[in-house]
């Protein structure tokens, strides 16, 4: 990243973070010493990412580290398994019908122990 760029993502970090310090030119000089050897494209990406979970602004190292770490691409496919899975439900949920009126009658015998079992023939 060059020194334009740190000034973008400090815009960027400030739009979603009101306490962060942009204005602060040491700040963007340590910055732009830490990050000028890792490429705009990822840092963006982490900031992204970062953006979507978290309440308080990122460090330097949050924005540094890969992409997509292992533990980060098995923790996505766990929420996305997950919401599948909620959806599915739901999806059962929406198709379930109630059983018909003899039926509930005879679990509600059943439950009370007055049941009687027609014969068989």
């Amino acid at each position: 990243m060059d020194r334009v760029e740190v000034i973008e993502l400090f815009m960027k970090i400030k739009r979603h973070y009101a306490s962060f310090d942009v204005m602060d030119v040491q700040k963007i000089d340590e910055w732009h010493r830490f990050l000028k050897d890792v490429p705009a494209g990822d840092v963006n990406a982490n900031l992204d990412r970062y953006i979507a979970r978290e309440k308080f602004p990122p460090t330097i190292a949050e924005l540094v580290k890969p992409v997509e770490s292992t533990i980060d691409v098995y923790h996505q496919h766990m929420k996305e398994s997950a919401a599948s899975k909620l959806n599915e439900i739901e999806a059962w949920r929406e198709k379930a019908v109630p059983p018909p009126d003899d039926v509930k009658e005879r679990m509600r015998q059943i439950a009370s122990g007055t049941y009687r079992a027609p014969l068989q023939p």
